[in-house]
């Protein structure tokens, strides 16, 4: 999950996940959470951020999907802020403190196309995606759902990813996103906000340049493309997407990201390569 503010990160990187979880227990005492994760190339790469306002944390791990373990967590009165699956076995994260939404819920479908509908349902009904995750050996999407957090969103996708991309801010430009719109007309609440970047944006015209750039808050791999959920009224303004096949090539644009007082919102292992999404 998009945290809605962060003033620090670090990084627990590691290919054992016993170790993994005894690094992450010690950040955990220094005030940084989980905020995003995925596991590529045999190694654990889990992004740890501070000032979120979040207020306590805890991992589950299992090799079936933790149903029973997301509604305890309902129960004791955490949110489901991460989900995703290494080799062997979904990791769960599960947080307190989290402000901004209401309730939590979550869907699971089978085929790409019924995972489209539900999203579409989703914004119908007034809830916000604030998490998706692929099981591609059994073939299962997920999607977390919260209520009052009032993100207008849309689901896009991208045949390429170029290996560094910019959005918002000054250095903005215009990519050609192909918007994914329910095949349920009941559905459609697509945005003229989306129309406009998708179809019209013209970088000469300034009315259009003062438009607020829909911000990526999460990605997944499905046919051979990029998804994204896209997301209006976020915090952030500004983006920076960077690809690379290995991560010690994306170690250094980290720290210069870092130090522009860009954060990563987004990390996911696709297609044999790390893809990260710096906010600000």
């Amino acid at each position: 999950m998009v945290p809605l503010k962060i003033s620090e990160q670090t990084l627990v990187i590691e290919e054992n996940w016993d170790r993994c979880e005894r690094e992450i227990e010690r950040m955990w005492q220094e005030g940084f959470y989980i905020t995003d994760f995925d596991y590529g190339d045999g190694v654990y790469h889990v992004v740890m951020s501070a000032g979120t306002g979040w207020s306590e944390q805890y991992i589950e791990s299992g090799s079936e999907f933790p149903e029973r373990k997301i509604e305890e967590a309902w129960d004791e009165g955490y949110v489901v802020t991460n989900i995703a699956i290494d080799d062997e076995e979904w990791i769960l994260v599960c947080t307190a403190g989290v402000r901004g939404i209401g309730g939590q819920s979550w869907q699971g479908t089978e085929h790409f196309d019924d995972f489209e509908d539900s999203f579409h349902e989703a914004l119908h009904q007034g809830l916000t995606m604030t998490k998706m995750a692929y099981d591609d050996e059994d073939g299962l999407y997920i999607a977390m759902l919260a209520e009052n957090l009032g993100w207008e969103q849309q689901l896009s996708y991208w045949e390429e990813i170029e290996a560094d991309m910019y959005l918002g801010g000054e250095r903005r430009r215009g990519y050609q996103r192909q918007y994914r719109k329910p095949r349920n007309a009941s559905h459609n609440r697509f945005s003229e906000r989306f129309d406009r970047m998708g179809k019209n944006w013209d970088p000469n015209n300034r009315q259009v340049e003062l438009e607020e750039e829909a911000m990526v808050t999460d990605i997944i791999d499905h046919d051979g493309n990029y998804f994204f959920v896209e997301s209006f009224d976020t915090p952030y303004r500004e983006q920076c997407i960077h690809r690379r096949e290995h991560w010690d090539d994306i170690d250094m644009i980290v720290q210069e990201r870092w130090s522009e007082g860009f954060f990563i919102t987004t990390a996911a292992y696709i297609y044999d390569g790390w893809v990260l999404v710096f906010s600000r």
